[in-house]
Parts: structure tokens; C-alpha cells; sequence
């Protein structure tokens, strides 16, 4: 929307305004969004500046290499369970999931969808 009144100007630019307030204001909300983000920014303020995995960092020196930056990463696009398995979070955080959505609501009528796609995914090794 910032966009459409930056290039259009206005009052043209209200006519974007009234659309875009219209879809967010009728767009499914979710609550448990809203305690994901709080419950990060605990966690944030808590532990701090974490370091990142050894198995996400790029190594760009033999040194790296030598420290085990990027040793037994998996490439979500070439290891299809690659992305479910490693872990992604520093170890003082690899158990916290933020995002848990409940099965009410439009979540719930895409979580089966979700749970078909991810099935689909699991057993193209067995195509």
C-alpha cells in the first residue's frame, strides 16, 4: 500500500488505502501468532545472541572447514527431508516451536491440506 501512495500519490492513492485496509481487516487472524512472537522475544531476551549451528554456517576458509562450518548440511531441495530433520535452532532453543496453530478456524480447514502435501512429500522415495 505505501507503494501505490508513493507512485500514484494522492487522493488517487486512496482508492489502494480502502482495498488494502479491507484485506487485512478481513483476512483470518491468528492467535497463535500473536503468543509465537511473544514467546520468541522471551526467548531472545532470555538467551541473547546465540550462535548459529555449525551445520548452517558457510565456509568460506579452510580454516571454517576445519572448524566444521557447513559439515552434514543438507540441502532442503536435494534432501527433501533435509529441512525437517536437521535441526535449524541453536541447541539452547532446538525443542521451542513458536508457531502452534490450533485446528480451529481457516488454519485448521489448511491443516489438512498441509498434513496431505507433507504425506505426498514423505513417500516420494517410494514413487
Amino acid at each position: 500500500m505505501f507503494q501505490a501512495v508513493e507512485k500514484v500519490g494522492l487522493p488517487e492513492a486512496q482508492i489502494n488505502l480502502a482495498h488494502g485496509t479491507t484485506y487485512l481487516a478481513s483476512a483470518p487472524k491468528s492467535h497463535a501468532s500473536y503468543v509465537g512472537l511473544k514467546e520468541a522475544i522471551h526467548d531472545a531476551r532470555e538467551y541473547g545472541n546465540l550462535p548459529v549451528p555449525l551445520h548452517l554456517r558457510n565456509a568460506v576458509t579452510n580454516l571454517m572447514k576445519d572448524l566444521g562450518y557447513g559439515k552434514g548440511y543438507r540441502y532442503a531441495h536435494d534432501d527433501h527431508k533435509g529441512a525437517k530433520d536437521q535441526p535449524h535452532l541453536p541447541k539452547e532453543l532446538r525443542d521451542r516451536r513458536y508457531y502452534r496453530p490450533s485446528s480451529e478456524g481457516s488454519r485448521g480447514r489448511n491443516q489438512k491440506v498441509d498434513q496431505e502435501t507433507n504425506s505426498k512429500e514423505d513417500n516420494r522415495d517410494e514413487l
